[in-house]
């Protein structure tokens, strides 16, 4: 041994977590394993729900589905490899064939380790150490329909009224505004259901993880080759002229049971974006418009704004605009002055 340790992801099935996290416990125990097995971490948040002026505290799996561990390395013996550092194989059975574990976080199964940033973001050390392991406090406000709220920051501060309706971007719109000497014509072109809100439904479905910043995060490690059929998988010997070889064919057509939840989520964001793409692509030809504005919630997600990126062959401009986000909430305030 090196002396030496590394914190590592392994990914569970979905609900599995705390059941994982016991079951390495029991192996330490009874295989001794005190000096290779060093620490098991589920990272939590703290949720504070504000709803009716009632206050309710809820502790929530930042990553569901994950479980992070401590574990001794060793140098690798392999040639070329001697300063690389490793799991030793019998830890990395151990690890991998606990019940309800799927494998380790990296490359076709590799473990790699945290990094020291990575580790300090999560809190995990600090856990290990005795310590809390909530890593963050997040407040949520539930609003209905006929509140009265008061925006207290931002770029709308000090403006008051009735909330009318909520939306998380659940689908998706398209409009067309042209301007028109002073005026700005503008015209409600169609739409679909398919938008955020079948991102976060999907994913929390499919994966256990329910909110954006989460399943952006687990996107990071997804390949959509372990879940989509792409063009390039049925054109290898007749290829079409002009489209694109990594644009998706079916999307979930080449799921399996390997697939992890990073592959699930990249999926169902990578299902989305070429939704509302396509139809965006359709539309705008239909009425001869080549740049498109998106904005909404979902162009903060990256796995999102990259299918807009990858779409120049279809002839049109889609552009994200600084602070996009708020695109939606700042029309809808702009417009709600002129009528008024």
């Amino acid at each position: 041994m090196s002396g030496e340790a590394r914190w590592f992801i392994i990914h569970t099935y979905s609900g599995y977590e705390n059941k994982v996290a016991e079951n390495i416990g029991k192996i330490v125990e009874n295989r001794k394993m005190h000096d290779k097995i060093l620490g098991v971490n589920i990272p939590l948040e703290k949720v504070v729900e504000v709803k009716n002026d009632q206050t309710v505290e809820v502790e929530r799996k930042i990553f569901p589905g994950y479980v992070v561990v401590k574990l001794a390395v060793e140098y690798s013996d392999k040639e070329g490899e001697e300063n690389v550092l490793k799991v030793p194989d019998e830890t990395w059975h151990a690890i991998r064939y606990t019940r309800g574990v799927t494998g380790f976080v990296g490359p076709d199964g590799r473990p790699v380790p945290l990094t020291k940033e990575e580790v300090e973001k999560l809190g995990v050390e600090k856990t290990a150490e005795g310590e809390d392991n909530i890593i963050s406090t997040v407040t949520e406000v539930a609003f209905s329909e006929g509140d009265l709220v008061t925006i207290t920051e931002g770029l709308m501060e000090g403006n008051s009224g009735v909330v009318e309706s909520i939306s998380m971007g659940t689908g998706t719109a398209l409009i067309h505004a042209k301007k028109e000497g002073s005026q700005t014509k503008i015209n409600y072109l169609g739409g679909t259901g398919v938008g955020g809100g079948t991102l976060l439904g999907l994913t929390k479905k499919m994966t256990g993880i329910d909110t954006i910043e989460h399943i952006e995060e687990i996107c990071k490690d997804g390949d959509l080759h372990n879940v989509n059929l792409l063009v390039g998988d049925i054109s290898k010997n007749a290829k079409f002229t002009g489209v694109n070889e990594n644009l998706t064919a079916s999307n979930f057509g080449k799921i399996s049971d390997m697939a992890t939840n990073s592959d699930i989520a990249l999926g169902v964001a990578n299902m989305v974006a070429e939704t509302i793409a396509m139809m965006a692509v359709f539309t705008a030809r239909g009425h001869g418009i080549k740049n498109v504005v998106l904005i909404g919630n979902l162009t903060n997600i990256k796995p999102v704004r990259d299918v807009f990126a990858d779409l120049d062959s279809f002839g049109i401009n889609f552009i994200i605009p600084e602070n996009a986000s708020f695109g939606t909430v700042v029309g809808a305030a702009l417009y709600e002055e002129l009528e008024g």
